[in-house]
């Protein structure tokens, strides 16, 4: 698994040229997806036309930030990964700020969102923050409070979802840091004895958060819509923005 540390190696490409044709005449919105597997850098854009920024579209927009499975680099392509089609279901703009081996509360990433317009914020924590033995239980909370009050400082009444690690057995109760077995498989190098002392197992880390929310939730503006969403990962996002909205 990739993360700070990991052997990693950019082989920059050649510059190349992509050509739309077959566009329809007049006035049109065009969209471009950028590849979610690689670096792009975006050298120049023409056209044979004026320029204009997009018309507002009364769509509502979501940020979401987590790991590996938001960032969604095995996808076919950028529009493949969950975020985006679960934007499109809900009829909803989404900006995924996920990144692949690497959610680990940073603090320039609470600042992005809590600088940017969002309708909706859902964050994915803990499974890297396991896998890289990244913080000690004593840390943890402190982090997590401090990554969610940057956010609100931007974003004091948009509702916000913090959504516990999906399972990962090599990790339940044992501790990180996580190597790739022969096997191709996860395997967890901390001793499940270390809980005790403090090291974090995806067990600590969910009982940890669901403690962060409900001490959270007394001052939250939308403590309903919040209790809801744990089960929304299978609805819509708009569905979940017109609950947290008829709060």
């Amino acid at each position: 698994m990739a993360g700070p540390g990991a052997e990693q190696r950019l082989i920059p490409g050649d510059p190349g040229t992509m050509r739309f044709t077959g566009l329809p005449s007049g006035m049109k919105d065009v969209e471009l997806w950028l590849p979610q597997q690689t670096p792009t850098e975006l050298v120049e854009l023409r056209a044979d036309g004026d320029v204009l920024p997009p018309m507002p579209d009364g769509k509502r927009r979501w940020v979401h930030h987590g790991s590996s499975i938001g960032h969604g680099i095995e996808a076919d392509g950028p529009t493949d990964t969950w975020p985006v089609v679960a934007a499109a279901l809900g009829g909803v703009e989404v900006v995924n700020l996920s990144q692949a081996g690497n959610a680990l509360l940073d603090p320039y990433v609470a600042r992005t969102i809590r600088d940017m317009p969002a309708d909706l914020i859902s964050l994915k924590v803990g499974i890297i923050i396991v896998s890289l033995a990244a913080f000690r239980l004593r840390t943890f909370g402190p982090a997590v409070h401090g990554f969610l009050d940057t956010i609100r400082d931007g974003h004091p009444d948009t509702p916000l979802l913090l959504a516990s690690p999906v399972s990962c057995p090599a990790l339940e109760d044992t501790p990180g840091p996580t190597a790739m077995g022969p096997d191709g498989k996860i395997t967890a190098l901390g001793d499940p004895a270390d809980v005790a002392g403090g090291a974090l197992s995806l067990a600590v880390v969910r009982a940890e958060l669901e403690r962060i929310v409900m001490a959270r939730r007394t001052r939250d503006p939308h403590p309903k819509a919040a209790k809801r969403w744990w089960r929304p990962w299978t609805r819509s996002v708009g569905q979940v923005m017109r609950d947290a909205s008829s709060q």
